[in-house]
């Protein structure tokens, strides 16, 4: 019954404020001043608060216009009163935040999920009072820090939350970047971050053996955080050679770990004749005949890569690496001769392409018998 006296009072209310702004858009009703305004939503406040206590504490969503109209009503009243400030901002903010920390509070185990947008809104607010007496880089990161925190409680309330543990990592993480970037260089600080990014996937290599996925990423991101550290110091063209040969190192580990993984010779192959060719054009020009020899070699080398699979055929699955072997060959020995008019490349290979499709495809069948 007393749900219902509610739920009547508040059809009255939303009933008389519609009227009021209809009249007031209308020129029905002259503007209302700041402080009746005020007084208006301190009024709101009170009943609000009223239907939280008749409703029952555990509909505590009841406590956010509650408190949100009452800090309203304070901003007002202050902003009349010629006070300013940033604890407005804070004011608001706590207000959000308490309906969570309450609702936490009340049934921890079900709502164990509002202490994050409780926490996290609670230190912004907290923050925003210290923003005139702290470094933009030290508000970052105590954000950061923040937002961190309620995640590693929900972790440590109960480890079977354990996704809870990524996003309290990566904010750790970016609250150290933050406090560094003004103190250490760019590169530094983004091989920080590769490096970091990276540490996760070790992590979870370490812990369970069998899942050697995870060396991927972290290797490809550890490369990346050496490449970005060593990139100020070093040549642009040597930094991208150091990158492909880093890449194809795995690749040439694990084709030799075994002829079941004959197939990591090609990206091994692929990634270091790049590689080779972004050494050599910092030492030689990508123009003339230096240009058609780097382009020569390119072909060459991943020609030659299928041609190491094509010798192995015998023990391998290989046989078929012949074509791309002659195709590339064939390639290079295009651009050696064509030299600036490689476009023309591209046409020849299709004409051969359809050249081949009609004369294999024009044969006539072998009479049977």
């Amino acid at each position: 019954m007393k749900g219902k006296r509610v739920d009547i009072f508040w059809g009255l209310m939303l009933v008389f404020m519609g009227g009021l702004f209809l009249t007031r858009n209308l020129g029905i009703v002259p503007d209302l001043s700041p402080i009746l305004w005020s007084f208006l939503f301190m009024a709101a406040s009170i009943g609000f608060f009223a239907s939280y206590f008749i409703k029952g504490k555990e509909q505590w969503w009841w406590l956010f216009p509650a408190l949100g109209s009452a800090s309203i009503a304070i901003i007002i009243w202050l902003a009349e009163a010629g006070i300013d400030g940033a604890f407005m901002g804070t004011m608001v903010l706590w207000s959000a935040a308490i309906p969570f920390f309450m609702a936490y509070f009340q049934d921890r185990k079900a709502n164990w999920w509002a202490l994050i947008p409780g926490w996290v809104t609670a230190v912004i607010g907290g923050i925003i009072l210290l923003e005139n007496t702290l470094s933009d880089e030290l508000i970052g990161a105590m954000i950061m820090v923040g937002i961190a925190l309620p995640f590693l409680f929900v972790y440590l309330s109960n480890r079977k939350h354990w996704w809870a543990l990524i996003p309290t990592y990566v904010m750790g993480v970016l609250a150290v970047i933050i406090l560094l970037s003004n103190s250490v260089s760019g590169e530094l600080v983004g091989a920080l971050f590769m490096f970091a990014t990276a540490l996760p996937f070790f992590v979870i290599y370490l812990l369970r053996h069998e899942q050697r996925w995870a060396l991927i990423p972290t290797y490809v991101l550890g490369v990346l955080g050496l490449v970005v550290l060593f990139s100020s110091g070093v040549h642009g063209e040597f930094v991208g050679a150091m990158f492909m040969f880093a890449l194809a190192l795995p690749f040439f580990i694990l084709y030799l770990s075994g002829k079941l993984y004959w197939w990591a010779l090609i990206p091994a192959g692929i990634l270091s004749s790049i590689g080779l060719i972004a050494l050599l054009s910092g030492f030689m020009s990508t123009e003339g005949w230096q240009g058609r020899l780097l382009g020569v070699l390119l072909f060459l080398g991943m020609s030659a890569t299928f041609g190491v699979l094509w010798l192995q055929r015998q023990r391998t699955p290989t046989e078929w690496a012949k074509y791309p072997a002659v195709g590339l060959a064939i390639a290079a020995l295009l651009v050696m001769v064509l030299g600036e008019h490689t476009e023309i490349l591209s046409a020849i290979v299709l004409i051969a392409i359809g050249a081949w499709l009609i004369i294999e495809n024009g044969r006539r069948p072998k009479l049977k018998g």
